[in-house]
C-alpha cells in the first residue's frame, strides 16, 4: 500500500504531537507538512509546494481557522482531500463546510481519524446516518469537549488576565486599567509582569501582539 502524504494543521502542541506520533506509527502516512494555524499552512504551502494527498486541519485556531482556510483552498485549484477535525461537534462548522462543497468533518480522536481517512480518500460519505452526528453532539455536551478545542494556553490565564490584555490593546495604561477593573495600579503592573513571565514575552507591545495572534481580540474590538 502506497503511503499517503499528510499535511497536519493544529494550534495545540499536545494534539499536534499526539496526532503526528500516531500517524507516523501506523506506517501508512508521510507527514510532509506541519503548521500551527491556517495562515502558517498557506505560507508553507506556497513556499514549499509539498505533494499532499490529505489535509488534516483543526477547526478552532487563531489568525486563520480551519473553516476560513478551507474557504480559501476551495477557491484555488487544489488536488488534495480535506478533513476538518475538532474535539467537540459544531453544527455551524458542518453547515459552512457543506456550503463550500465539503462534508468531511470528524472528531479529533486518532481512532476516528484513522477510520475516516479511507472514506475521505474514496470520496465516500463519512456518516451513514445522522445518528452518528447526534451521538457526537451529545458526547460533546456530556464530556465538555468544547473546552479541549480552546487554546492550550487559556488554562494558564485568568479572566482578569484576559481583560488586562484586551484593555492594553485599547491603549490604556496601568492606571486606566486599574480604574476600569477596580484595582490599584500597582496590582495591574504585577498582573502584567506575571503575564509576560508566564507567556515568555518581552513587553506590553509584545503582549498585545500575542493577544491579536491568538484571537483574543480583533480590530473591531479595539478600534470601535
Amino acid at each position: 500500500m502506497e503511503k499517503l502524504n499528510i499535511a497536519l494543521v493544529d494550534d495545540c502542541p499536545t494534539d499536534l504531537f499526539v496526532l503526528s506520533r500516531h500517524l507516523n506509527e501506523t506506517g501508512n502516512f508521510n507527514l510532509v507538512l506541519v503548521a500551527m494555524n491556517g495562515a502558517d499552512f498557506m505560507t508553507k504551502l506556497e513556499r514549499e509546494k509539498p505533494d499532499i494527498d490529505l489535509l488534516l486541519i483543526d477547526l478552532r485556531m487563531p489568525i486563520l481557522n480551519g473553516i476560513e482556510t478551507i474557504k480559501i483552498l476551495t477557491k484555488s485549484k487544489i488536488s488534495f482531500k480535506i478533513l476538518l477535525i475538532s474535539h467537540a461537534f459544531y453544527s455551524s462548522a458542518l453547515n459552512e463546510l457543506q456550503e463550500n462543497g465539503i462534508r468531511n468533518y470528524c472528531r479529533k480522536s486518532i481512532t476516528t481519524i484513522l477510520a475516516t481517512i479511507p472514506l475521505v480518500m474514496k470520496g465516500t460519505s463519512i456518516y451513514k446516518d445522522l445518528d452518528q452526528l447526534k451521538n457526537w453532539e451529545e458526547l460533546s455536551h456530556d464530556k465538555a469537549l468544547k473546552g479541549q478545542d480552546e487554546g492550550y494556553w487559556r488554562n494558564d490565564l485568568s479572566p482578569t488576565d484576559l481583560k488586562i490584555i484586551r484593555l492594553l490593546a485599547k491603549g490604556k495604561n496601568a492606571k486606566e486599567i486599574a480604574a476600569v477593573l477596580g484595582y490599584e495600579a500597582s496590582s495591574i503592573e504585577k498582573y502584567r509582569t506575571n503575564l509576560l513571565k508566564t507567556l515568555e514575552l518581552k513587553n506590553a507591545c509584545h503582549l498585545v501582539s500575542w493577544g491579536f495572534t491568538h484571537g483574543l481580540m480583533n480590530g473591531t474590538d479595539v478600534f470601535c
